[in-house]
This record gives C-alpha cells, sequence and structure tokens, in this order.
C-alpha cells in the first residue's frame, strides 16, 4: 500500500480524517505535537529510503501515546 491508498483511506472515515493528518517517513514525525487528539501514519524507513513498513502512531486529547504495528512489534524504529 503507498501514502495515496492510506491518504484516501482516512479521508473516507468520518473519524479518522478529523484526527490522523500525515503519512509520512519517520524522520519527519513531528517532535512536539500541540493539537490532540492527533494521529499519524509513519514509514519505518527514512525519508532516504524506498520504504518499509507503515505502522500508525496515535495521541489522545490527554497526551497519552498509542503505537500499532501489524507485525506486533514494539515502537523503536
Amino acid at each position: 500500500m503507498n501514502l495515496l491508498q492510506i491518504m484516501n483511506i482516512l479521508k473516507s472515515d468520518s473519524f479518522t480524517k478529523t484526527v490522523f493528518t500525515d503519512v509520512l517517513p519517520s524522520d519527519r514525525l513531528p517532535h512536539e505535537i500541540r493539537k490532540r487528539p492527533r494521529g499519524y501514519i509513519p514509514n519505518t524507513d527514512s525519508s532516504e529510503g524506498p520504504g518499509k513498513h507503515w505502522v500508525a502512531v496515535y495521541l489522545t486529547e490527554d497526551g497519552k501515546g498509542e503505537f500499532w504495528d501489524s507485525y506486533g512489534k514494539a515502537p523503536g524504529f
């Protein structure tokens, strides 16, 4: 699945279109996120690479983070 396919899926859902703001390489994730709830779909590869694996990062209104990986791996890319 590529960036455009993921963005189209996120924009077609009433919840995700208001919360998930970007699909991007891991080295382009923002360092500070003030508006919450907020979600991102980073690729585990950097912007220099061809792309490896998509994961999901979600911050709740109270700032708690959630991470999802279809491989079941812990965050650490």
